[in-house]
């Protein structure tokens, strides 16, 4: 395991063995999970309330694994290994599962570089993010700062397969849709 500290996350490359990140592929690309199409990343009312001009929504599709310690997937013990695994290996405990979900963007030409989907926090409740990356792919996951008017891009993530984020849940972030991969993919998970 290779562990990079910040000042604002933790990210661990190598938890996961290939043969583990294979598996996790394998239900992605099955075409079992049942998603939702959604227009946005967040809800409007959060998107209101921002006057960044380099905020642009996305639409993506959203497969909930486990809400509120309750399993909404067929897939949800197989998936969740991402979790225990990392759990195991880092010695963080987990008493609830707040949301566990996972998000798909297809691939963009139209997206300009320098804009972001609008910046969020998960829920209202302190609780840990942990971001899993079950694919290589372009669309950096940012964390940010306000600055009056404007979002400061404090660290940016790129997503490879096998790596996982961890942040604290008050943590502003968002991400990018692919402009060169045919897909991204995020196991959001929110944890406390």
């Amino acid at each position: 395991m290779k562990i990079q500290k910040t000042d604002y996350c933790n990210i661990y490359d190598d938890i996961l063995t290939i043969e583990e990140q294979i598996a996790i592929q394998d239900i992605i690309n099955s075409k079992k999970l049942k998603y939702l199409s959604c227009d946005y990343s967040v809800g409007p009312e959060l998107q209101e309330d921002n006057q960044d001009k380099n905020c642009q929504e996305y639409p993506q599709l959203s497969a909930m694994i486990i809400e509120n310690n309750e399993v909404c997937n067929r897939f949800s013990y197989e998936l969740s290994h991402v979790l225990r695994k990392f759990l195991m290996i880092t010695k963080f405990t987990c008493k609830n599962i707040h949301r566990m979900k996972l998000n798909l963007q297809e691939k963009t030409d139209s997206y300009p570089e320098t804009n972001y989907l609008t910046p969020h926090v998960d829920l209202d409740i302190m609780h840990n993010v942990l971001i899993y990356y079950p694919f290589d792919s372009d669309g950096n996951t940012f964390l940010f700062e306000k600055q009056s008017t404007k979002w400061n891009i404090v660290q940016s993530i790129e997503p490879k397969q096998g790596r996982y984020v961890l942040f604290s849940g008050d943590q502003y972030h968002s991400g990018q849709p692919p402009t060169k991969s045919s897909v991204r993919a995020v196991l959001n998970i929110d944890f406390s």
